[in-house]
């Protein structure tokens, strides 16, 4: 008899225990808090005529007793106050009690479709982007939770810089041969100056080929500005045929193919050189 009741004693402690146990559990969860969540960083990864890459680094602090999870999270840039971009990231991640882990939300942007869609930044130099995220959480006893953060700043607006033949003048001209100069003018419509470091092109007239070379002389072209390219022409009639004299004696509605590229250098510290191809065709008459 006293075997069972010691029995019974033994089993009504550990229900005891457990459910002291319990409720211990209970309590501390229900002084669960929201975990703390900002954007700590954000940089531009990446620039080029073409595009920029953003990216912002978030961080997570749990200040809790227990683990929580991180459910996923959605972002929305906006542009000038308008929405641009956003999205969905369904990645889960465990942070563990007081622990801190950062995610990483990396956003690409193409400035033509910056462009098309607010076409009155075509003329700025810069503008305002604002990102917003809401973070996911899977919290105890305060169930599914979404926690807002957003950040502000400036992204510059860069605009493909332009070349465009301008004039050929001729210099002088004689039995056996013609020298020409050859202009090029090159548009820089950025915010910062910009340097012509080589050029290679490939010249012909009513199809046939007056030049082809490599301009290294460094070119630099201020912010909003423009400058002028010079190329020297020389033309040999014993080579090229004497129906070339009188084509350029009379210089007037003379079909071209002007092709090439230039490698280009900029101030701005984040722009990667630029290799800029070129192929215009159009008509001219010889300047003299």
């Amino acid at each position: 008899m006293n075997y069972i009741k010691n029995k019974i004693y033994v089993v009504l402690i550990l229900l005891s225990l457990y459910s002291c146990s319990t409720l211990n559990t209970i309590l501390n969860q229900m002084n669960i808090q929201k975990p703390t969540v900002k954007i700590t960083n954000a940089k531009i990864s990446k620039l080029s005529f073409n595009d920029l890459d953003l990216l912002f680094d978030i961080e997570i602090y749990n200040p809790n007793s227990v683990g929580i999870n991180l459910a996923g999270f959605d972002y929305e840039l906006l542009i000038n106050k308008n929405s641009f971009v956003s999205g969905n990231q369904p990645d889960q991640l465990k942070i563990a009690e007081n622990g801190k882990n950062k995610i990483q939300l990396p956003v690409k942007l193409k400035f033509i479709d910056i462009y098309n869609t607010f076409t009155d930044l075509k003329k700025n130099d810069k503008s305002v982007y604002q990102i917003k995220c809401g973070l996911n959480f899977n919290l105890p006893v305060l169930g599914e939770t979404r926690i807002p953060i957003s950040k502000r700043g400036d992204i510059p607006l860069l605009k493909l810089p332009s070349i465009k033949f301008s004039s050929v003048k001729l210099n002088n001209i004689n039995l056996t041969s013609a020298n020409l100069l050859l202009e090029v003018k090159f548009d820089n419509p950025n915010s910062f100056s910009m340097l012509i470091d080589q050029m290679n092109y490939n010249f012909q007239v009513n199809g046939k080929n007056w030049l082809t070379g490599k301009a290294n002389q460094k070119t630099s072209t201020a912010k909003n500005g423009e400058s002028t390219i010079q190329i020297p022409v020389s033309l040999d009639f014993l080579q090229m045929g004497s129906s070339l004299i009188q084509l350029i004696s009379g210089g007037k509605n003379l079909n071209y193919n002007f092709t090439g590229n230039m490698d280009i250098k900029s101030s701005h510290l984040l722009l990667e050189q630029l290799s800029l191809p070129y192929n215009q065709t159009g008509k001219f008459d010889i300047l003299k």
